[in-house]
C-alpha cells in the first residue's frame, strides 16, 4: 500500500509540472501561468491533509526498507553487549599475560608494564 501511494504522489506531482511547463509553452509572452491542477483538500486514513503533507509521502520508506531498519536496531544492542562482554576476558588475558613477562623480567615494574 505504501508503494502504491508513493508511486501515485509521485506521478501526481510529474503530471501536475508537465502541465504547467506546457501551459507556460502555449500562454502569450509576460502573463502569469497558474498551476492547471490544484490539490483543494486530500483525505488520508480519514484525515485531512495538505499539499506539503502529501509530497512528504512521497518520501516514506518502503515496507521492506522499515523491516530492515527494525531487524537493525534490533541487533544493535545485542551485539554491543556480546561485544562488551567478550572484551573483559581479553583484556584479563592481556594482563595476565603482561603480568607473566614480569616475572620472567625482575627489571620491570608494573607501572612500565601496564604503560605498555
Amino acid at each position: 500500500l505504501i508503494e502504491a501511494v508513493q508511486d501515485t504522489v509521485k506521478h501526481y506531482f510529474k503530471f501536475s509540472d508537465d502541465l504547467l511547463i506546457e501551459a507556460k509553452k502555449v500562454a502569450p509572452k509576460n502573463t502569469e501561468v497558474k498551476p492547471p491542477t490544484e490539490l483543494s483538500s486530500i483525505v488520508m486514513d480519514n484525515a485531512v491533509i495538505d499539499t506539503k503533507q502529501l509530497k512528504a509521502c512521497e518520501k516514506l520508506p518502503t515496507k521492506k526498507q522499515l523491516l530492515a531498519t527494525i531487524a537493525m536496531l534490533a541487533k544493535q544492542p545485542t551485539t554491543k553487549i556480546a561485544t562488551s562482554i567478550k572484551q573483559v576476558p581479553t583484556k584479563l588475558a592481556i594482563a595476565i599475560k603482561k603480568v607473566s613477562e614480569l616475572d620472567e623480567d625482575k627489571t620491570k615494574t608494573v607501572a612500565s608494564v601496564v604503560k605498555a
